[in-house]
């Protein structure tokens, strides 16, 4: 994950056996709880803040399909993020 200005890029390259992995960090200043879920049968990766889908932009990658770019308004000031993306991505 990385802090930009007004935005937040989410780009996990996970594998499978991570799955239910659990971080902490301080994001725009707020402590948040980061739960990745690694679903084989996920066609890309989304960020969920109580169950509703963030809307994002894709920052493309060379090498792989890239992360989500979203906007720190869009995920306020809720303190726990799902995060599910397809393994390896």
């Amino acid at each position: 994950m990385e802090e930009r200005a007004d935005v937040l890029v989410v780009d996990p390259c996970l594998a499978a056996t991570d799955d239910g992995l659990e971080i902490e960090l301080v994001v725009a200043g707020r402590s948040r709880r980061v739960r990745y879920h690694v679903d084989p049968a996920a066609t890309g990766l989304e960020v969920r803040v109580d169950g509703v889908v963030l809307p994002a932009t894709l920052e493309p990658r060379r090498y792989r399909a890239g992360g989500a770019v979203l906007a720190l308004a869009a995920i306020g000031d809720v303190p726990v993020l799902d995060v599910r993306t397809p393994p390896g991505s």
